[in-house]
């Protein structure tokens, strides 16, 4: 794993999480619960937090909505995914009252905390440097700004800081944790609508590297297709990415959600380096033996190229996917059951892989813990 990874996240006034904070983070953390218990929030401020740093995504699906030129690509995509017709900006905030603001907090292995702060009606976060001072930092394109906000809410002076000033909130690796928090990436089942833009997007490099031998193994093994190789063909005046086979070929749209969903994890995983991934149901449209293929690769790939992955899940085959894997090559597993009481406070349990398999020797189901 890498030099530094998340140990501990807050969460204040947030969707439906009034307040909660989780910790013993691992290189590998898994959320479970019953529907509406949090587990897509905590993937969500996470992404709402690296705004603050990087607030572009050139993963994230263009929603064109009366937000895109309002807010900025993180934070439209956050406003957007769950309603895509009816969305509003007020469902960010605990009880839609956007008078308080969203904060998250997020600790560090080496100890380093700090906040970001999320206000209405602002094209992204700030970090937090001084609550009592109202005063915040505005990370953009053209620079470092530190902004002193008044009692009734303006802007009372906007500096231009250097980019040292973050070796104060963030340590002496600071430019490390930027990069962290500037390269999430959040995978979730929208974006496999959008799987050509995807495949545009990553495959020069992919293939600079000849990484797409590793694809088509992932296609192989995991989906019982006789895949030989991967390489695009003239269709309807454009040119589409097919799996080649002994003698014929097929289009990847026409694979299946399952591998789509897959091939996007893998090529993610593939061009993604010391940074976070958040994955949301990566169960979705999956048969256990493709899931269990797909998931032994990208732990590897996860170990190999330093990444730190959130995961929340229902599938009670995917967390002894998990727990084999873990075991096998050694991996640092979390796993919370969450739930979220009617007050808004979020609780969670934490057992790590031994626990798990303990529950497993006792015939219980960790998914239903909420009724013991």
């Amino acid at each position: 794993m890498g030099k530094n990874v998340l140990k501990a996240l807050g969460i204040h006034n947030f969707r439906g999480i009034k307040e909660g904070e989780i910790k013993g983070l691992s290189q590998v953390t898994v959320f479970i619960g019953k529907n509406n218990s949090g587990k897509s929030t905590i993937l969500e401020a996470l992404y709402l937090a690296s705004a603050a740093f990087n607030p572009e995504d050139h993963l994230s699906p263009i929603v064109r909505t009366t937000y895109t030129s309002k807010y900025c690509q993180k934070i439209v995509y956050l406003i957007t995914r769950r309603h895509l017709e009816n969305a509003y900006a007020e469902g960010l905030w605990y009880g839609y009252d956007i008078e308080k603001p969203i904060k998250i907090t997020l600790t560090f292995s080496d100890g380093k905390t700090f906040s970001t702060i999320y206000m209405h009606d602002h094209q992204q976060p700030y970090v937090l440097m001084n609550s009592q001072k109202r005063l915040f930092l505005q990370i953009t394109k053209k620079g470092i700004y530190k902004i002193e906000y008044s009692d009734i809410g303006s802007v009372r002076t906007a500096v231009k800081v250097d980019s040292s000033i973050l070796n104060e909130i963030l340590g002496n690796d600071y430019e490390h944790k930027v990069k962290f928090l500037s390269n999430i990436a959040f995978v979730d089942v929208l974006l496999t609508r959008y799987f050509r833009r995807i495949e545009r997007t990553f495959w020069k490099k992919i293939l600079q590297y000849r990484l797409d031998r590793f694809l088509v193994k992932l296609i192989r093994d995991g989906y019982d297709v006789n895949a030989e190789d991967l390489t695009y063909v003239p269709i309807n005046g454009g040119f589409q990415l097919v799996v080649k086979m002994p003698t014929t070929y097929v289009r990847v749209d026409d694979l299946g959600d399952g591998v789509k969903f897959s091939l996007v994890l893998a090529m993610i995983f593939l061009t993604r380096e010391n940074t976070l991934v958040l994955l949301e149901d990566p169960e979705c449209h999956q048969h256990p033996h493709g899931l269990a293929k797909t998931f032994e690769a990208l732990m590897k790939l996860a170990i190999n190229r330093k990444l730190q992955l959130f995961i929340t899940t229902h599938s009670i085959e995917l967390l002894r996917i998990i727990s084999h894997i873990a075991q096998e090559q050694n991996l640092d597993v979390s796993i919370f059951f969450l739930e979220r009481d009617e007050d808004g406070i979020l609780h969670s349990r934490r057992f790590g892989i031994d626990e798990l398999n303990a529950l497993e020797e006792l015939a219980i189901d960790a998914r239903f813990l909420y009724v013991m």
